[in-house]
């Protein structure tokens, strides 16, 4: 019994960091600005594998400021670019900047929430886990000692620590996400969506409210 539980426990550790791992190093289609002709392809391209939504969005908008580059690129060597077309191109730029800060945050965030959600999930797991094997091993042997039901509250207390930390992370991608979709698709002057985005930004980065933990 003892073995087959460490073996359990050991397979379920390797599954959290694999996923972990893909979710930090996989691989994913990025925009190469240095072939026009296959903008509209690569505008396809984009939505291929796992990523967030901030991820995708921040994508688009490269792409977009790279079109745009790509396209007044003989008056911009010539020196012969309109003020409007000029404004144009540094108002793709600015998105540009923009949704990348914001993915930025949308990233770490995102990463975060994954890492208590697994923490969390693994807790939960040692919660049903540790009552049923403690009543199959014998008293004074060292896996009774090391599942023994009075480590319960200690071992909840901080599944629940963890998952308000996972709600806390995920609560402020999604915030990020819904701030970078009005950044990207929004009609509003570039100067109006930099000063609402900052506000934002401001409200979202915050730090974890322990006294809104406690005083329920």
């Amino acid at each position: 019994m003892n073995r087959y539980l460490y073996i359990i426990i050991i397979i379920t550790l390797v599954i959290i960091v694999a996923v972990l791992g893909y979710k930090v190093f996989k691989i994913e289609k990025t925009v190469d600005c240095n072939n026009p002709a296959t903008f509209v392809e690569q505008r396809f391209q984009l939505d291929a594998g796992f990523q967030t939504s901030a991820r995708y969005l921040n994508k688009l908008a490269k792409l977009d400021a790279c079109e745009m580059q790509s396209k007044f690129r003989p008056a911009l060597e010539k020196n012969t670019l309109s003020e409007q077309d000029q404004k144009q191109l540094q108002e793709k730029l600015m998105i540009f900047a923009i949704t990348k800060d914001i993915e930025i945050k949308a990233s770490s965030y995102a990463f975060l929430n994954k890492v208590f959600f697994w923490i969390s999930l693994f807790l939960a797991i040692c919660i049903i886990v540790i009552p049923v094997t403690s009543t199959l091993v014998k008293d004074g042997s060292k896996l009774h000692k090391i599942m023994s039901p009075a480590q319960l509250p200690a071992i909840t207390l901080l599944a629940g620590l963890c998952f308000s930390f996972y709600a806390d992370y995920k609560g402020k991608q999604t915030s990020a996400e819904n701030l970078i979709r009005y950044a990207y698709f929004s009609n509003d002057p570039i100067k109006e969506i930099s000063s609402t985005v900052r506000t934002a930004l401001s409200e979202i980065d915050s730090g974890q409210d322990f006294y809104d933990l406690i005083k329920d």
